[in-house]
C-alpha cells in the first residue's frame, strides 16, 4: 500500500477518537507517530531530502497534508485539540505520581528505604 493512503487506512480510528469523546489517545497518536516515521525514513533513506538524525518541519508537514486529504479542516482542529487535552490530562497524571513518590520516598527516608 503506497504510504500516502496508509492514512486512510487509520481514518476510522480517528475518527472513532473525535466523536466517541473517548479519552484513549494513545492508539492515534501511535498512528500519527508511526506515519511520520514513514515519511521521515522515506525522506531520509530513499529521497534522502533530509538528512538523517536532524528533525525538522518537512515530515510533518507531509503527514498533516496527507491528513488533511482525509479529513475536514474541522476535524483536523478537533482532533488536535483532543489529542493536546488528553496528553497533557495524562502528563499532569503522571507528574502527580512523581509528587506522590517523592512525598512517600522523604517519609522512608529514600528508595528503597
Amino acid at each position: 500500500m503506497p504510504r500516502a493512503n496508509q492514512v486512510r487506512k487509520f481514518k476510522p480510528y480517528l475518527m472513532r477518537y473525535l466523536h466517541s469523546h473517548d479519552p484513549n489517545f494513545e492508539p492515534v497518536l501511535r498512528d500519527i507517530l508511526d506515519h511520520e516515521h514513514l515519511v521521515y525514513d522515506e525522506m531520509t533513506k530513499k529521497r534522502k531530502v533530509l538528512k538523517r538524525g536532524v528533525r525538522d518541519r518537512d515530515s510533518w508537514e507531509v503527514v498533516f497534508t496527507e491528513l488533511c486529504q482525509v479529513l475536514t479542516p474541522l476535524q483536523i482542529q478537533q482532533l488536535f485539540a483532543s489529542l493536546e487535552r488528553d496528553f497533557r490530562v495524562t502528563c499532569q497524571m503522571f507528574h502527580e505520581m512523581a509528587e506522590t513518590q517523592k512525598l512517600l520516598d522523604q517519609d522512608v527516608g529514600g528508595p528503597g528505604g
